[in-house]
């Protein structure tokens, strides 16, 4: 639970999304497609922010409401590089759920 986004990308750049993630620092288990942010603690329950590529077309990101800062630049972060994909500022769309 937290606040939720998804934002649009290219299908065809999901490999390049992966790499960008792990250098974010995002952690991912089982699913390749799912990174966990911890900007705390290491030993906190919950993750800061959740990402997960591919999911219904595009990037979801949920802000777990935990290092507000770190968060923000991540998710401004995440925006940027979406960007880099696109051919303007039009081919992207950033929304609430």
């Amino acid at each position: 639970m937290g606040i939720e986004y998804c934002i649009s990308f290219p299908p065809e750049k999901i490999d390049e999304l992966r790499k960008t993630m792990l250098i974010f620092g995002g952690k991912c288990g089982e699913n390749a497609n799912r990174f966990e942010f911890r900007f705390g603690p290491p030993d906190e329950k919950w993750a800061d922010a959740t990402v997960v590529l591919d999911w219904e077309g595009g990037i979801y990101f949920c802000d777990h409401c935990g290092n507000r800062e770190k968060v923000s630049v991540l998710f401004h972060r995440i925006i940027s590089k979406a960007l880099t994909y696109s051919d303007s500022s039009d081919s992207i769309v950033v929304k609430e759920l």
